[in-house]
């Protein structure tokens, strides 16, 4: 549980299944232990898709406004193609 609970970030470069399958599993790990949660940068597209068919409600909560909307337990970050983020406090930038 103590390294799920290190996770905070993920980089997802698309919506298919062997990309996305753990997520709801670490978003509940923040949930049930008391973690501060994930954030997930990826396309409009890809978010859109975990929104309509990862985390509805219907197999999963859905935890991108649970415990409540102003502070989820997943936060969706959209992204574009040629955009950059800062990793692990500014030591990496991956360009995407």
């Amino acid at each position: 549980m103590e390294e799920l609970l290190r996770i905070r970030r993920v980089l997802l470069t698309h919506s298919h299944l062997d990309h996305c399958n753990a997520l709801p599993l670490l978003a509940d790990v923040h949930a049930s232990h008391g973690g501060p949660g994930i954030v997930v940068y990826s396309q409009q597209e890809t978010i859109d898709a975990l929104k309509a068919h990862l985390f509805n409600g219907v197999l999963w909560p859905d935890y991108t406004v649970r415990p409540r909307a102003a502070q989820p337990w997943v936060r969706c970050i959209a992204m574009e193609v040629g955009d950059a983020l800062t990793l692990a406090g500014g030591l990496a930038t991956v360009p995407l």
